[in-house]
């Protein structure tokens, strides 16, 4: 995390979230950001039954922590292997590692899309389909559309142009998914 700060100040950037897969145990690691003008929002990257990736964003890190433990008790005791995978550390600010999760995090949690949508907005969090406009792992390549019906807070895109059918239905926000 302190290594990202000169980086994230000389771009003048003021607001990020922590967005791991499947997890928001990492957030904490941020907590001295405010201290240098940033704001830091907890989340998620959840991956869904569908194998689609959906962001949530909490207001505070209590509200994060319940969805983490509906995410927990629901997801499979599939093992990780580091080295195949990496390792899947928690660590403080000071980039201490204060523990390794031992269950893979990038495996698809058994909750539909919109059981995690009525989740996340359970927890006063927002629900956010993530790189709509990315070949895999997205509503559109996992669905080939948005469900009118569901009750999302808005998109996520990597590049402007790409979420013309959706842009004016939906709030967006555009990010780098890194």
């Amino acid at each position: 995390p302190l290594l990202m700060l000169p980086l994230l100040l000389k771009y003048s950037i003021s607001i990020i979230a922590i967005t791991d897969h499947n997890s928001v145990l990492n957030y904490p690691a941020f907590q001295d950001f405010p201290n240098h003008g940033i704001q830091v929002i907890p989340g998620m990257e959840l991956t869904t039954r569908e194998e689609l990736h959906l962001l949530a964003l909490f207001p505070d890190y209590s509200s994060a922590l319940d969805f983490q433990s509906e995410v927990d008790s629901r997801r499979l005791p599939m093992p990780n292997e580091p080295e195949l995978f990496g390792h899947q550390y928690i660590i403080n600010s000071r980039e201490e590692i204060l523990g390794e999760e031992s269950v893979m995090l990038s495996q698809a949690i058994p909750i539909s899309l919109e059981d995690a949508v009525d989740a996340i907005h359970q927890v006063n969090g927002l629900a956010i389909p993530a790189h709509i406009d990315r070949p895999r792992f997205s509503i559109i390549s996992q669905l080939g559309f948005i469900p009118p019906s569901l009750a999302i807070d808005g998109i996520e895109v990597t590049r402007v142009q790409a979420a013309d059918p959706y842009w004016n239905r939906y709030p967006v926000i555009l990010s780098s998914d890194a």
